[in-house]
């Protein structure tokens, strides 16, 4: 995908991926706070905790089913540009089932940290 000029200049660095994934997950663990304390009602880690995993978990198997595994493994005409090479991991069932449980093991240490947020900090 770098040498396609339309992606010229987009593709980050690895320093800028880091600092983009340090800010977007601090900015994910303040919303999901916000929400599990003043939508959900939580007031203790063990309730923000799981409550956040839990739409966690039901938001990845949503996506891991049905958008990737329905949807994207059987659609032959979601192709991206640049990426044509690829089509067949891109069908391959195991490749979405190991991104999910990735995220679901980024769903420990974020809905963790939401937890601590919603028990010290938003009393």
């Amino acid at each position: 995908m770098k040498s396609l000029p339309e992606y010229q200049d987009q593709i980050p660095t690895q320093k800028n991926k880091i600092a983009v994934k340090c800010f977007a997950s601090l900015l994910f663990v303040i919303i999901l706070s916000l929400v599990l304390r003043y939508v959900n009602g939580c007031t203790t880690f063990k309730d923000a905790f799981l409550t956040g995993f839990l739409l966690w978990t039901i938001v990845n198997v949503y996506d891991a089913i049905v958008m990737d595994i329905i949807w994207f493994c059987h659609d032959p005409y979601f192709v991206i540009k640049g990426t044509e090479d690829m089509t067949a991991d891109y069908h391959d069932y195991m490749f979405h089932i190991k991104g999910s449980l990735i995220g679901e093991v980024l769903a420990l240490v974020v809905c963790a940290l939401a937890g601590l947020v919603v028990q010290f900090i938003l009393k």
